[in-house]
């Protein structure tokens, strides 16, 4: 079963703020949201009691290395990132660096 436990963001474009949040990824400690409002991912850190603390955002609309254009799906494996970049009909591969 589910219990209710908190609610991470609000709307907007600024670190922990949403515009479209669509698909998430998890890699240890780290999630990764892609916003298809804004174009790009967010990451945010997992803390222990299962809230979440904003850390980064990558990427901005466009057709280039890094820039995005309705990022849907992500997934990980090892450290790359895999993101469907859907209207610029490709996919992304991203290093995830610690």
């Amino acid at each position: 079963s589910l219990s209710p436990k908190s609610i991470f963001g609000k709307k907007g474009e600024g670190l922990g703020e949403f515009f479209k949040p669509y698909s998430l990824t998890t890699k240890g400690d780290y999630l990764f949201v892609t916003d298809l409002g804004s174009q790009r991912i967010q990451i945010l850190k997992i803390n222990p009691d299962g809230s979440l603390s904003p850390k980064s955002i990558f990427g901005k609309k466009g057709e280039g290395l890094g820039e995005f254009n309705s990022p849907y799906a992500l997934t990980t494996k090892g450290d790359y990132l895999f993101v469907a970049d859907t209207a610029n009909s490709r996919i992304q591969v991203l290093e995830i660096k610690h």
